[in-house]
């Protein structure tokens, strides 16, 4: 929070792991950074470190454990960037003549000249030391630098061997830290005697700051840091407007501005004007939040919280939200069970204890086997023999889902790290509800085929004529419906049954399958869950191909032989026939070229897209299930495709893919292209019913094989194909 203000309030660019300070930050947002972080770590020394050191880069997940770095940096930095002439002592104070006397403060031969000429060689000898320890402290400085650049580059993963070299690297940084740690650094500066020569001055001033006066600000720089301030969360805001005395009522932004500026010298080197009574306090924030004392907590939490916040975003992102249900989450010590008794051996060796997630854990290491397979094996043979602990925990070889594989320049996403959750991945249903929603899909679906024949003339008129007379009797108009409602459920029929075959060949389990209502289409095809881990990435793969695969194969045959009796059927028969119009059948590069390829130029002989054409119910049926089987191919979220995209680039590189899916969905509605806004109600449907990731598999790390690979380029084309409309 304390970067995002600064960030906020002066647009200060940031890096990874780096706090910059610059004289473009107004009179306000150093100030402000003192106040947040010595408010965190109760020292005032740290606040020095951060604002005024801005070349160290000290190591993301050290700075976020123990602010390693930060304390011994102020320690030395409070001296060494002050910009108090009083407060800052260079070797050109010491200009001593040859006979030791400093030339600017020989005296005459009295008691009290030679008195206060003791006292001042006092001051500049106690300068003369801190000089050094600031010269020795910045070669320290420097090599802790260094160290910590090696640390970057050596990485959290890798082989034993830089491990070893990685664990030496902190030993010596652990040193280097406590070395440049002096006693009482944060109250170094109000300690420093003044630069006055005089005894009267000294004694006026021991032990006590002589507060600089500071140039009042303008009104432009007032405003800029008022709206500034408002831009805080409510909690920031009180706990700066604590630090001046405001204690209840509603802050006035611009006064609470005006004395921090007031009062920074007094608020930076006396820290306990900080530990106020927290129950005593009481605010209504600028955003009309009443805020009490008892919210207010140590800005060392506000981080932890910010940074537990970045981790719940990266796995609520990387696994979908069966992976953490109520009461199922595995315990530390179920963790630390697991990493001892299962991980106790040949296959895996845990680098660090397990390290919390939401839903469960993580543990990271090195894969000692040949291959992930090889491993899963191994501790699968251990995972059954621990007892209870099968029956609490599942265990999965993933990449890296946590912020730190952002961090990682040797791997594109990350380390493979062993993940932890609760035995039961299965998904909650409301088995009415996705019922209802199934029957629903199921009438408009028939409704679909109804009004196929909605231009065909010798039926409308039928209907009108046995209406007029009061015959009720359609069992005519029921056979003429089912040759295209049938096919279209038929190409659904055969997707899921291919879906079940290949879950049963890998034993792992699906839930029932949703139809999903479609807009402009008769339906979106179907939401399929997991309830049970796959294997493997190949098992995935071939799960999620397979239903679009054989959905495609017979609708391509259903369209193909539709059209070949369209070509061939006699007058009386073709007059009966349900209808598409053009526009409909352009929104398909492939289908299109299809009927132009066995009917002729039909298509470009229409006049207007809303023009019909009569064609035989399998036609219809193979157009259509073309079109909703190549749409489940999109990769988007836990969609046939998104699980293709997991296969083939993995999690990570699948959240990129599908970004780049979802903006050319609706951006193609946007600008035209999608017509009929096909695109816009599919992606609208898979963004809310579909866009959490799949479950993980046992293994993520083993590739798919290369002839996977390719079949997958070649669904993709064939997708593009289906879905690219004519224009």
């Amino acid at each position: 929070l304390a970067l995002a203000f600064l960030q906020t309030a002066q647009s200060l660019p940031l890096t990874s792991g780096t706090m910059r300070c610059s004289s473009t930050l107004g009179p306000l947002a150093p100030f402000a950074l003192f106040i947040l972080v010595t408010y965190s770590v109760d020292d005032i020394s740290s606040a020095y470190a951060f604002s005024f050191v801005p070349h160290v880069n000290p190591i993301n997940s050290k700075l976020r454990s123990t602010v390693s770095v930060a304390p011994h940096l102020g320690k030395t930095a409070q001296w060494m960037n002050s910009k108090d002439d009083t407060d800052v002592m260079t070797t050109s104070d010491l200009n001593f003549s040859e006979d030791g006397e400093s030339e600017d403060k020989k005296a005459p031969n009295s008691k009290n000249n030679a008195l206060e000429l003791a006292v001042a060689m006092k001051e500049q000898a106690a300068r003369a030391r801190l000089e050094a320890e600031r010269l020795e402290a910045t070669l320290t400085l420097e090599k802790i630098i260094s160290l910590e650049d090696k640390l970057i580059k050596i990485g959290k993963n890798s082989s034993n061997k830089k491990l070893e070299e990685r664990e030496d690297i902190i030993k010596q940084i652990e040193i280097l830290t406590n070395k440049v740690n002096p006693p009482n650094a944060a109250l170094l500066k109000r300690s420093l005697p003044p630069s006055g020569n005089s005894l009267e001055s000294n004694k006026s001033t021991s032990g006590v700051n002589t507060l600089s006066k500071r140039t009042p600000l303008s009104p432009e720089d007032v405003a800029v840091a008022a709206a500034s301030f408002e831009k805080l969360p409510s909690r920031i805001q009180t706990l700066l407007a604590q630090a001046v005395g405001y204690y209840s009522g509603n802050l006035n932004s611009t006064d609470v501005v005006l004395k921090l500026y007031e009062q920074q010298d007094e608020l930076l080197l006396d820290s306990s004007t900080w530990n106020k009574p927290k129950n005593t306090i009481k605010f209504i924030s600028s955003d009309g939040k009443e805020v009490t004392g008892q919210e207010i907590f140590d800005l060392s939490d506000i981080m932890q919280d910010a940074e537990q916040g970045q981790l719940e975003r990266f796995v609520e992102s990387f696994f979908p939200s069966t992976t953490r249900k109520a009461g199922e989450a595995p315990t530390f010590e179920d963790a630390e069970l697991f990493s001892r008794e299962v991980l106790g051996n040949s296959a895996f060796n845990p680098t660090g204890k397990p390290e919390y997630i939401p839903g469960g854990f993580l543990i990271r290491g090195s894969n000692k086997m040949e291959d992930a397979k090889s491993m899963i094996d191994a501790l699968d043979k251990s995972f059954e023999k621990s007892g209870s602990l099968k029956d609490k925990l599942s265990f999965y070889f993933v990449q890296d889902p946590t912020p730190d594989a952002m961090d990682d320049m040797e791997n594109l996403f990350g380390v493979p790290v062993i993940v932890l959750f609760g035995k039961d991945l299965a998904p909650d249903r409301n088995s009415l509800l996705l019922t209802l929603v199934s029957l629903s899909s199921l009438g408009l679906m028939y409704f679909f085929s109804i009004s196929a024949f909605a231009d065909t003339q010798a039926v409308v008129q039928r209907l009108e004529d046995a209406n007029a007379v009061a015959n009720y009797d359609v069992e005519w108009f029921n056979a003429l419906i089912f040759p295209l409602f049938g096919p279209i459920l038929l190409t659904q029929c055969a997707h899921e049954a291919a879906h079940i075959g290949i879950a049963w060949r890998d034993k792992f389990k699906s839930s029932v399958p949703t139809l999903l209502p479609g807009f402009y289409m008769p339906f979106y095809g179907s939401v399929t869950s997991l309830k049970t881990p796959v294997k493997d990435v190949r098992s995935l793969f071939d799960f999620a191909l397979a239903g679009p695969a054989v959905g495609i194969a017979l609708s391509l045959a259903l369209l193909f032989v539709g059209l070949q009796n369209t070509a061939v059927i006699d007058n009386a028969s073709y007059s009966s026939l349900p209808s598409l119009s053009v526009g409909f059948l352009h929104l398909s590069s492939l289908g299109s070229g299809l009927v132009e390829g066995v009917l002729g130029d039909i298509l470009q002989s229409a006049d207007v897209a809303g023009a019909k054409i009569p064609l035989h119910p399998f036609a219809i049926a193979g157009y259509v299930g073309l079109i909703v089987n190549a749409l489940n191919l999109l990769p988007i979220g836990s969609t046939d495709g998104g699980r293709i995209s997991v296969a083939v680039f993995g999690r990570n590189g699948h959240i990129l893919v599908q970004g780049l899916t979802m903006l050319i969905l609706f951006g193609s509605s946007f600008f035209g292209a999608d017509p009929q806004n096909l695109f816009l109600g599919y992606g609208i449907f898979a963004f809310f019913t579909q866009r959490e990731l799949e479950i993980p598999c046992r293994n993520e790390i083993d590739d798919l094989d290369f002839a996977r690979v390719v079949v997958a380029i070649a669904t993709w084309v064939v997708v593009a194909l289906t879905l690219v409309p004519v224009t």
